[in-house]
C-alpha cells in the first residue's frame, strides 16, 4: 500500500468517528468544543484536499499543542461530568494527530 492510501484508509476510519459532543454548560468548556470545531474542519478539510489532489504538498499541516494543553489542563481541574467530555475531547485529539502525522510523511 502506498502513503497516500495508507493515508486515504486512516482518513476514512476517522471520518466514522462520531465527533465528541459538549452536553455541558460549562463555557471553558463550550469554548474549548469550538476550537475543537475549528481545529477539525481545517485538518479535515485540509487532507481531504490533499486526498484529491487539489492541494500543494508543500505545506506541513500542523497540531494545535495549544488545545491540547488547555484541554488537559481542564480535565485536571473538572468534575467528574466535565472531565468525561474533556477526555473525549482529548481523544479525539490524539486521533487528529495521527492523521497529521501520516500526512507529514507523505510531504
Amino acid at each position: 500500500m502506498d502513503k497516500k492510501a495508507g493515508l486515504k484508509q486512516l482518513f476514512e476510519e476517522f471520518s466514522r468517528i462520531q465527533f465528541p459532543m459538549n452536553s455541558s454548560d460549562n463555557d471553558s468548556l463550550a469554548d474549548i468544543h469550538s476550537e475543537l470545531v475549528l481545529f477539525d474542519s481545517y485538518i479535515a478539510g485540509s487532507i481531504d484536499k490533499i486526498l484529491k489532489n487539489k492541494k500543494n504538498r508543500d505545506i506541513e499541516l500542523l497540531y494545535d499543542e495549544i488545545l491540547e494543553i488547555r484541554i488537559s489542563e481542564f480535565l485536571l481541574k473538572s468534575n467528574r461530568q466535565n472531565a468525561a467530555i474533556a477526555k473525549s475531547y482529548l481523544d479525539y485529539m490524539y486521533r487528529i494527530k495521527m492523521l497529521i502525522n501520516e500526512v507529514n510523511l507523505i510531504a
